[in-house]
């Protein structure tokens, strides 16, 4: 048996309590800003009564979300009108501010809340040519007009969730493998 090392202990319950710690804290200080919403898109589409789901890609730049993803025009304006994560009210008071501004993140001259209930990208300009000169190619939000559904993105709610239940899981294993490895030390 090796002799243990001056002001180290090996015993097992306190290599447990380290690793109970060690986890919680990684729950803990895990940052909520990165939590992805899943929940936003049926969100949006409900508030909005929009006929069609909106794409995680509405906001986001990649599938997923993720820390730092939501840079779409959209994404910026929304977060810029006080929409935080996972929080729906916050969500909801963004949006209302929005529709009551005006708001347009593509500088195609059509509200971006407009161009969401009438199926078209509030990201994109291209999808209403001639708006900035007059021409009213989307009709303003409760026309009663008929849109062909959304076009852009993919599916929401495509990809894995990435936030503190993620970086939870992988502190676990982490950890686990760490346990594996001491055991295998000491034998």
């Amino acid at each position: 048996m090796k002799p243990a090392k001056p002001g180290f202990t090996r015993s097992p319950a306190l290599r447990l309590v380290t690793l109970a710690a060690l986890v919680a804290s990684a729950v803990l200080l895990a940052p909520r800003l990165a939590v992805a919403s899943p929940i936003f898109p049926v969100e949006v589409q409900s508030h909005l009564g929009s006929k069609s789901l909106p794409a995680c890609t509405l906001c986001h730049s990649t599938l997923s979300g993720g820390i730092g993803t939501a840079i779409t025009p959209f994404g910026k304006t929304v977060k810029g009108s006080g929409a935080s994560a996972a929080n729906l009210g916050s969500l909801d008071g963004a949006l209302d501010a929005m529709k009551n501004k005006h708001t347009d993140g593509d500088g195609d001259c059509v509200g971006d809340i407009d161009e969401l209930v009438a199926g078209t990208d509030p990201n994109s300009g291209a999808d209403n040519p001639g708006a900035c000169d007059g021409g009213s190619a989307v009709p303003p939000t409760g026309g009663g007009a008929t849109a062909p559904d959304p076009q852009y993105g993919c599916a929401a709610g495509a990809g894995a969730p990435v936030g503190p239940t993620s970086f939870a899981a992988a502190a676990v294993l982490g950890a686990w493998a760490w346990l594996r490895r001491a055991r295998r030390r000491k034998t």
